[in-house]
């Protein structure tokens, strides 16, 4: 893929996590519009497996991104999918363990 394709996919990425976020938490908020966010954010169910995956797989092609960005040729190969991988999952057991932390 050339770099152009790439920023697009890395910006809806970004937009994704932060508007899906932002519109998901004023719509908890707001107790007139909280039972349409309460599937995805209280009940473990399909709507959060999917919210959640796509969350997920979003932070994934960031770090993905980034990943690429520091190979010699900028190309994607099974390599830079482990790596990718395992930050992810650094990011994933981090994010645990401050929140474990704070509460």
């Amino acid at each position: 893929m050339s770099d152009k394709q790439w920023n697009i996919m890395t910006l809806v990425s970004v937009l994704y996590i932060f508007v899906g976020g932002s519109i998901i938490k004023l719509m908890y908020d707001n107790l007139n519009t909280r039972h349409f966010v309460d599937p995805i954010l209280v009940e473990w169910g399909v709507y959060r497996l999917i919210f959640s995956l796509t969350l997920l797989s979003a932070i994934y092609f960031i770090i993905l991104r980034t990943t690429r960005d520091t190979e010699e040729n900028k190309r994607v190969t099974r390599k830079t999918f482990i790596k990718a991988a395992f930050a992810t999952a650094g990011v994933f057991l981090f994010t645990l363990a401050t929140q474990a932390i704070r509460s």
